[in-house]
């Protein structure tokens, strides 16, 4: 038979907290909800405001606007098709380089790089991805167009003679096209799209992953299976953020 002193300690309850966190809880909710609720208040303003101030050539002259290639001020000729052909180009070029590399980055840095080379290779990418695109365009107008213009002649005075192939390397050729720009918007757009993509791929769970090597699967049918499954909205919404990107930085 157990004897409880009289001295010892009666435990005490903790102090209810339950109505003050819910509370905090409750108002970070209405300041998230406010928050996005701007964002789209704002987006919607910004369209207004566009479509106020380009709805009177579309009134007027939407055919001279939209399909021709002019653009003369000084004789009131405004249209846009060069620039919209060019900007659809040099992106489609940017994301068919930026988008291999950059997932082959990400997968890199989560799943195979030593931890010791892990965060300078993060560092890097992070650090590139805020650099102005004006730096990147003065990069590609002063440094890559002339070496580049030098490739394409070689190219097209070897494949150009070529019966089928030939027709896409043959004609004059220049250094400052839109292959050359598409590279430098891809160059400039791999380092936002493989940060995202790497965030994307290190919220795969662990459970998941070893579940599948432990069934046998090799590293590429891990992630295969495992990893680009869960990380598909992701890596959809990082194509998107580099590609929204390219298309917007008229200077580089």
């Amino acid at each position: 038979m157990s004897v409880i002193s009289p001295s010892a300690p009666t435990p005490t309850s903790a102090p209810d907290i339950t109505g003050e966190r819910s509370r905090a809880d409750r108002l970070f909710a209405v300041l998230a909800l406010l928050a996005g609720f701007s964002v789209l208040a704002i987006l919607v303003l910004i369209a207004f405001s566009t479509t106020k101030e380009s709805w009177p050539i579309f009134r007027d002259r939407p055919a001279q606007f939209l399909f021709t290639t002019r653009w003369a001020p000084e004789s009131d000729h405004y249209g846009v098709l060069a620039f919209v052909y060019g900007t659809i180009v040099t992106s489609v070029v940017a994301l068919v380089f930026a988008v291999p590399v950059s997932i082959g980055v990400a997968l890199y840095v989560t799943e195979i790089a030593p931890p010791w080379l892990r965060k300078p290779v993060v560092y890097v990418m992070d650090i590139l991805a805020v650099i102005p695109s004006v730096v990147f365009g003065l990069w590609g107008v002063l440094v890559v167009a002339k070496p580049a213009g030098t490739f394409y002649k070689h190219l097209a005075s070897t494949l150009g003679k070529v019966p089928i192939v030939g027709r896409l390397f043959a004609g004059p050729v220049s250094g400052s096209s839109f292959f050359t720009a598409g590279v430098i918007l891809g160059i400039m757009i791999v380092p936002i799209i493989s940060s995202l993509t790497r965030e994307v791929f290190s919220t795969t769970p662990a459970y998941e992953k070893e579940a599948a090597l432990a069934l046998g699967a090799t590293r590429w049918e891990m992630i295969r299976g495992a990893v680009f499954p869960h990380s598909k909205g992701g890596m959809v919404g990082a194509i998107t953020l580099g590609l929204g990107r390219a298309m917007g930085e008229t200077i580089a």
